[in-house]
């Protein structure tokens, strides 16, 4: 059973919505350099645009990589396509390439116009390491370090490191013509899955089978370009298709069957009521998609709406769940100090709240908690949520992409309300 050891990439990435910057040219900028000009492998930026139906641009430099062990200042540039959903940006290391990350920016501009800087959550990395991850996110388990002497703007940047090389394994035979480089015709490779399936997959196709324009292709694409898109619906099709196809990847394909001990044929008449009974509405459909994803109890699954991205902020406190209580352990606002307890969110019960999260939260008993306390410190941007504390009467808390580091004072007495902004 031959092995071989493939490094994998190390990733640090972004994502804004694409909604408002559609048919715009788009450039992103950094300065960056590699630790080691004898490793192995390459790095550099990356940028790629998401649309609805097809590939967008994208770019990650491979073909241009960075190869200074000083600071120098790369580009790419590339369009917005007029049905863009979201943009997604960073930087990575390949092959077990180690580098380091300053001062990115992403700006976008219409024919003949003026670059307009776009806002960039830690840009220059000198957030600290809990802070910035409400901003890039990365590679699991990896762990990302913030040197705070020798960087080219401000006080920090970041050093992603390579990741260590991680088995792949066949179970089939290998043969010196079984490769890439050198295909040969019927090669196939096979693997064992569970449950007693085996996969086998071809190494190279003769040019018949890689061949598309068939008849029966011809066919069926003219029959799927007739269906309207379901992109942003969320009729009862829509979310009744969304839930079948979820649960067939985690009935059929989710790789860890041997851990998990949920009876997927059982959960499918359950799941399909719920989509059945579900408002239609954006967010009782995404709920209904959570409640799935919940079933996993793994803390890598979520789901998120790729089609219309909510536009979202922080509030300008932080909180803990302790004893099923909401408790605001940071804060800027003096109308709730740190260890008040949050009684109600715009209304609703804090404890609701919290149940509320924590159901629709995947993985163990602690990350559920976790994840309700991002999700409870989140709002929709220029919409007002109100807590209701302990040690105050009430505070209003509006977040506001203008303003997004100062906090505006108080406008009335402790105990009146307040409102600020992130």
């Amino acid at each position: 059973m031959p092995s071989s050891q493939q490094p994998s990439p190390a990733i640090i990435s972004q994502t804004i919505s694409a909604d408002s910057l559609r048919g715009r040219a788009i450039r992103m900028r950094g300065l960056v350099r590699i630790a080691n000009a004898n490793a192995s492998g390459w790095a550099g930026l990356w940028l790629r645009v998401d649309r609805s139906q097809a590939v967008g641009f994208f770019d990650n430099m491979e073909n241009r990589p960075v190869r200074d062990t000083t600071w120098r200042e790369y580009v790419i540039e590339g369009s917005i396509a007029a049905d863009a959903t979201q943009i997604v940006f960073g930087a990575l290391g390949v092959g077990g390439m180690s580098l380091d990350v300053d001062a990115i920016e992403l700006s976008v501009r219409r024919n003949g116009g003026e670059w307009t800087p776009l806002a960039v959550r830690d840009a220059g990395f000198e957030e600290d390491e809990k802070s910035s991850r409400q901003g890039w996110g990365r590679n699991l388990y990896m762990s990302l370090v913030r040197p705070t002497g020798g960087a080219p703007q401000g006080t920090r940047y970041v050093r992603i490191p390579a990741l260590p090389a991680a088995p792949t394994v066949s179970s089939a035979p290998a043969r010196a013509s079984d490769s890439l480089e050198t295909p040969v015709t019927g090669a196939v490779s096979e693997f064992t899955l569970a449950r007693g399936l085996r996969a086998r997959v071809p190494l190279s196709l003769t040019d018949a089978e890689a061949r598309t324009a068939s008849a029966t292709t011809a066919t069926l694409r003219a029959a799927l370009a007739a269906v309207p898109p379901s992109t942003g619906n969320d009729d009862l099709d829509v979310r009744l298709a969304d839930v079948v196809i979820a649960w067939n990847v985690f009935r059929h394909f989710y790789p860890y069957w041997n851990d998990l001990t949920v009876d997927w044929d059982a959960r499918l008449r359950p799941q399909l009521a719920a989509a059945y009974e579900a408002a239609s509405t954006r967010q009782a459909h995404h709920d209904v998609l959570r409640v799935l994803v919940a079933d996993l109890n793994d803390g890598h699954g979520s789901v998120r709406d790729v089609a219309k991205p909510a536009r979202v902020g922080l509030l300008p406190v932080t909180f803990r769940i302790l004893s099923n209580r909401l408790i605001v352990t940071g804060s800027r606002e003096s109308t709730a100090p740190v260890g008040s307890v949050v009684v109600r969110v715009d209304g609703a019960s804090a404890a609701g709240r919290i149940r509320t999260e924590t159901q629709l939260a995947s993985g163990t008993p602690q990350w559920k908690r976790t994840r309700a306390e991002w999700a409870l410190q989140m709002c929709h941007l220029d919409v007002a949520v109100t807590l209701h504390i302990t040690r105050a009467r009430y505070l209003v808390c509006r977040s506001d992409p203008r303003a997004r580091r100062t906090i505006a004072p108080p406008t009335a007495g402790a105990g009146q309300g307040s409102r600020g902004g992130l």
